[in-house]
């Protein structure tokens, strides 16, 4: 059986000091693309393992904490609400690049 590939992967990220080097943001943080309909389950799911979010009308989002150990906290809180993201449906107007966030 083939492994599933993912289904996005991040624009950036960076650790911020958290296992030393030098790093250009001060904050630890993820950043990624999603399309619209996940934005508010996002939200949710950040809002649920203590970490902050923005996003722009491009799709670009960004995770960020001040505690690089939320950040698995959010990966598996995403792991665990997968069935609530695949669950929705885009709608035919929103195909191509207009469906991101």
């Amino acid at each position: 059986m083939e492994a599933e590939q993912p289904r996005t992967g991040s624009i950036l990220q960076a650790d911020s000091h958290a296992f030393g080097g030098p790093h250009h943001e001060s904050h630890p943080l993820v950043a990624f693309c999603a399309r619209r309909e996940h934005v508010a389950l996002l939200l949710a799911v950040a809002a649920r393992a203590g970490v902050g979010m923005e996003n722009n009308e491009m799709g670009e989002v960004m995770v960020y904490t001040d505690d690089i150990r939320r950040m698995p906290v959010f990966a598996a809180a995403l792991l665990e609400n997968r069935d609530l993201f695949d669950g929705l449906s885009f709608s035919d107007s929103e195909a191509g690049d207009s469906n991101r966030a």
